[in-house]
């Protein structure tokens, strides 16, 4: 079934009419680059109060967000969704796509568990996998689905969960080789086979789920690593361009204010684009 995602901007007017007068507040800038958190914490928690109801949909992760993050989405999450919104090529877009990557900017960290969950090697390596099945979940909730639907995503879900969760007394042993490309293809065939391969949710969850598979950047290696067949069975010349923009944004919300720094960062996924679209091309001239 081919089911569209709700308007970003319809579905979260004030979110999304106010998250660049937060972001540009000198003092939120301040404080996210020192890493201040309590500081963090307080002025998230007086933003979020303005559209606490447009949220309310998923009231049970934002809850484990409170608890993970000290605030309904952590500094990062809205930071990514910021540089998304005014990343300079996301107009040139179709609307369809610049909805899409709306979605998965504000969703794309939504399950990741970070320190002190994993003291060890503070860093959730399978956090794209739980955080697709978060949101395949959330985005039923929005749209009109019958119970067909709602039993296949529950077990498409469950699949991806239980594929990647190795945790012992809650922390990831940085020894262990996880499995962690195995079940790509199967998954990306039931989201297609529930979904349409068109379709905004199919989209927007491939996004999520491959948002730190690109070798896109030297400096942020990704976690997923694939190989170049794997990249061209995953990607095409669309999706690239598309992921691009989302992972871009996921870098430069770790250095907000810092110009020097995010100029560089810009340089290194030019380059990085260059030869991931040299990947592709590979196979049109095989």
């Amino acid at each position: 079934m081919n089911i569209q995602v709700p308007d970003f901007c319809e579905t979260f007017p004030t979110f999304y009419s106010r998250i660049d007068s937060l972001v540009n507040c000198c003092d939120y800038k301040e404080i996210y680059h020192e890493q201040n958190f309590k500081l963090m914490y307080k002025c998230q928690v007086e933003f979020m109060r303005e559209f606490e109801q447009e949220f309310i949909k998923f009231k049970k992760e934002r809850n484990y967000l409170k608890k993970q993050y000290f605030g309904c989405f952590c500094g990062h999450s809205i930071s990514v969704f910021y540089f998304v919104k005014n990343h300079k090529d996301l107009k040139s877009l179709p609307l369809q796509i610049q909805n899409v990557l709306l979605w998965a900017a504000l969703f794309h960290d939504i399950s990741k568990r970070n320190y002190p969950t994993f003291p060890n090697i503070r860093k959730d390596f399978i956090h794209p996998f739980t955080s697709a099945a978060t949101t395949l979940n959330i985005l039923l909730r929005y749209v009109n689905s019958n119970s067909e639907i709602i039993e296949k995503t529950k077990i498409l879900s469950e699949f991806i969960n239980k594929s990647y969760y190795i945790v012992y007394d809650n922390v990831l042993d940085e020894n262990i080789e996880f499995p962690i490309n195995n079940n790509i293809p199967e998954i990306l065939k039931q989201l297609e086979e529930i979904f349409l391969k068109d379709s905004d949710i199919y989209l927007v969850v491939k996004l999520i789920l491959l948002h730190q598979a690109l070798p896109m950047i030297d400096i942020f290696p990704p976690t997923m690593s694939l190989s170049n067949d794997e990249i061209r069975n995953y990607f095409d010349f669309n999706l690239v361009k598309i992921m691009k923009i989302l992972m871009e944004s996921d870098s430069l919300a770790y250095n907000i204010g810092d110009e020097n720094f995010s100029n560089k960062l810009l340089a290194h996924f030019q380059m990085g684009y260059k030869n991931v679209i040299e990947i592709l091309n590979h196979a049109n001239n095989t």
